[in-house]
Order: C-alpha cells, then structure tokens, then sequence
C-alpha cells in the first residue's frame, strides 16, 4: 500500500480504488484472480494493512466491493446482474466481518458493488433484484447506519451490465436521478 500510493502521489494521485476486500469463491470466475483468499482473517489483515500504508501514504483508499457478491454464484457483474442470496447471519459473520473491519481500519471510502443483497433489501426496479448500488436499505440503513461509516460513498462502474440491464441502455438518465 505504501509503495503505490508513494508511486500514485508521484503522478499526481491521491485516491486508489483498493483494496478489493470480496472473498475468493471458486464459483466466481471474476473474483478468483482479483482478490488475496477465501480466507477472511486472511483478507481482514490483507485490506487493514493496505489500507494503512495507502493512506499513511497521503492517498485515500477505497474498500470494495461493499457488500460483496454471493460466495456461490456465478455471475460476473461486468456481464450480468447478481444476488447475494446469503443469509443476513451468514453474511455478517463472515463478509460482513471483512467488511467492517476493512471500513473500521480507516478506509476514506467504500465502492458499493452491483450484486443484489437480498437479506437487506428484496425490492425490485421493474422485474429486476435491486442491485445494492441503489438501495437506500444497503448504503443508508447498513453502510453507513449499522456499520457507521460516515467516509465518501461511489458506486462501481455504472456501465457494467448489473446496472445497465436495470434501466437498459437507452434509459440512462432515469438511472443516473436514481444513484
């Protein structure tokens, strides 16, 4: 962490969008060669120090992606929506944990990730999940109420696929009033 954001400050940078604190799945094709382990106490000590070197580094580190995808599903976000069908319980005791600790090591901000959470929010937009990018029940109630973030909130690319089928791609203004 601190070697990059030294590199980064050079060029001029003072925001990372690291570390990618979602667990390994082996189900997920898009996670198993982005992110440290399946392990969370791995994952935990892996965001905590990334995060301190970054930002003891004078760039703001980024913890992402909040709430993280269903550790057995298979949907890749940049091609297609996703749910994380875990149990509220379930989620919190491990990927919540990860998340909370990551956040509560000092992260400036949190990127909220496409998959739909449907333990906190089981509300639709047309016939769709709604993805955790626009739920208040998600980012309001749990991010920042429950977990007591109170750092800079952003969404994960928005022309992904997870987002993008919401509203289709010729209704993008309807999405953009409703981030």
């Amino acid at each position: 962490g601190a070697c990059m954001a030294r590199e980064l400050a050079v060029g001029g940078l003072n925001w990372r969008w690291s570390p990618i604190s979602d667990l390994c799945s082996h189900e997920q094709a898009v996670s198993v060669n982005r992110v440290c382990s399946d392990d969370p106490e791995k994952v935990i000590r892996y965001s905590s120090a990334l995060i301190k070197g970054t930002q003891d580094n004078g760039v703001a580190a980024t913890v992402k992606h909040f709430p993280g995808h269903d550790l057995f599903d298979s949907k890749d976000p940049h091609f297609s929506a996703g749910l994380n069908n875990s149990s509220f319980e379930d989620w919190m005791a491990v990927q919540g944990r990860v998340y909370k600790e990551s956040i509560d090591s000092g992260a400036y901000s949190v990127m909220v990730g496409h998959s739909a959470f449907l333990a906190v929010d089981d509300s639709k937009i047309g016939n769709r999940r709604r993805p955790s990018t626009f739920s208040k029940k998600v980012i309001t109630d749990l991010l920042k109420g429950k977990f007591g973030f109170d750092g800079v909130v952003i969404t994960d690319d928005i022309g992904m696929n997870a987002a993008l089928t919401i509203y289709g791609r010729d209704n993008k203004g309807e999405m953009y009033v409703e981030l």
